[in-house]
């Protein structure tokens, strides 16, 4: 996930409020897929970009900071 994707996704929540359930719906709408998607690429790997629905993957296949930024968001949500 690139870092503008992680800033939509922060200020989507902020948008919400940062209640529970729109924690719950970015859970289910940012998370979920990118999470699922760790295993389309091979090996635990993250692409540069997951853009929105469907969440095409685009650019480099492995980054670590598309990874930290998953693991970021995932703070946010709990």
């Amino acid at each position: 996930m690139a870092v503008a994707d992680a800033a939509y996704r922060r200020s989507w929540l902020r948008v919400r409020r940062e209640t529970r359930g729109a924690k719950d719906e970015a859970q289910v709408r940012f998370l979920a897929p990118m999470v699922q998607s760790l295993d389309h690429i091979g090996n635990g790997q993250s692409p540069e970009i997951a853009m929105e629905m469907p969440h095409t993957l685009r650019g480099c296949p492995f980054q670590s900071w598309s990874i930290s930024e998953a693991l970021r968001i995932e703070l946010i949500l709990r």
